[in-house]
């Protein structure tokens, strides 16, 4: 539970980051307050604070198992480690072997890739996948030290 003294500093943090949020033009009010009670359970949890409720799932199992069951796996092959061991050209010539937008959307969000809800043209989510993979490398170099 939090300390009265941990409250105020819980409200400039929370404040402080619906500011930055405030200032980005792309997200709409509904995710802005979504990327902030995430963001704010997240925080107690990392503080040993944690009393909220586990956040449900997002896809139920019978939703992934039916659309890998459709012809296509989002699982086929690993974004970013085709890019770590291949290089660019070859994580987007996979990307390119895959035509229909709904399917570089499901495989952008079953390997937790970045992508712009906002973007439909299926080149401008091959780069958007690109960037997201691109991001989670970084990422894990950064960790890594």
């Amino acid at each position: 539970m939090n300390t009265p003294s941990q409250q105020p500093a819980r409200r400039a943090v929370r404040q402080a980051l619906a500011d930055v949020l405030a200032l980005e033009p792309n997200i709409t009010e509904s995710d802005r307050r979504r990327i902030l009670r995430r963001f704010m359970q997240q925080a107690s949890r990392l503080s040993g604070n944690d009393t909220a409720r586990p956040a449900r799932k997002r896809r139920s199992p019978r939703r992934a198992e039916a659309a890998i069951c459709a012809g296509f796996d989002p699982y086929s092959f690993g974004a970013v480690v085709v890019l770590q061991r291949e290089g660019t050209e070859a994580l987007l010539a996979r990307l390119g072997a895959i035509e229909s937008a709904d399917q570089l959307r499901q495989l952008a969000e079953a390997q937790h890739l970045m992508v712009d809800s906002g973007i439909s043209e299926p080149s401008a989510l091959r780069r958007a996948i690109l960037r997201g993979a691109e991001q989670r490398l970084g990422e894990r170099y950064a960790a890594a030290g």
